[in-house]
């Protein structure tokens, strides 16, 4: 496809509506063979709508749309399926986890409930700021994570800068973050998430924690870890 086309394709785009039911995955399939001339797998066909949500979000936010079009189709329920079966999260497991987490009313519970829901790594959620959502426009700008060695960062990617991107927020996540904002804890610096001693929360922790609900639900022939949150989360 050259670059012309490209162009071409991008114009038609633009003018399609997409719903809960449409046929976005027809759309990011015909896109995807038309720019390859091969057939989409289903690990790009998740990025490429990933890449949707935050075209549309940033958008939105510059006043170049009036309609955010990636609150109109909604696959937070969507099950990825992993490389590894066995690891294979059911919707109803993801669910009595979600539920586990709330009832802790702790901000671990609040900070694994959120992962489940949000398309985020789990250094990017650890770093989040109430200044990064809007509420209005349902969106979380993600400028910074904590990396490897605990400290808060500009967001990159591979080492090299990728600048600012944007997640589109869930009605389940939205309801999540206002029971958070309701318990009002107050953090440093408008942190969402920092343990008792005012650090940020760690990984190790984080399993912990996890590993804990996961038997609390009776899920024990399973083992999973923070980063099977984002498997399953809304794309």
């Amino acid at each position: 496809m050259t670059y012309e086309q490209l162009l071409i394709e991008i114009e038609r785009l633009k003018t399609i509506r997409f719903t809960p039911k449409h046929e976005i995955n027809d759309v990011l399939e015909d896109f995807w063979n038309k720019l390859s001339g091969n057939k989409i797998s289903k690990s790009t066909k998740t990025e490429l709508k990933t890449v949707l949500n935050n075209i549309f979000a940033y958008a939105k936010k510059k006043g170049i749309i009036q309609i955010n079009l990636s609150k109109d189709f909604d696959t937070s329920y969507v099950v990825t399926i992993p490389q590894k079966p066995k690891k294979l999260k059911k919707p109803e497991e993801r669910e009595l986890l979600i539920e586990h987490y709330l009832s802790t009313d702790c901000v671990m519970g609040y900070f694994c409930a959120l992962s489940e829901c949000l398309n985020c790594r789990v250094s990017e959620v650890r770093a989040l700021k109430w200044e990064d959502i809007d509420f209005k426009d349902r969106v979380i700008e993600i400028s910074h994570q904590i990396n490897v060695e605990n400290e808060y960062v500009p967001w990159s990617k591979s080492h090299d800068s990728a600048g600012n991107h944007f997640v589109g927020i869930s009605d389940r996540a939205l309801d999540i973050l206002n029971r958070l904002k309701a318990k009002n804890y107050n953090f440093k610096n408008g942190f969402l998430f920092l343990n008792e001693n005012g650090d940020y929360l760690k990984t190790q922790t984080i399993n912990s924690f996890i590993e804990r609900a996961c038997k609390a639900v009776g899920i024990t022939n399973k083992k999973f870890t923070t980063h099977d949150c984002r498997r399953y989360a809304a794309t």
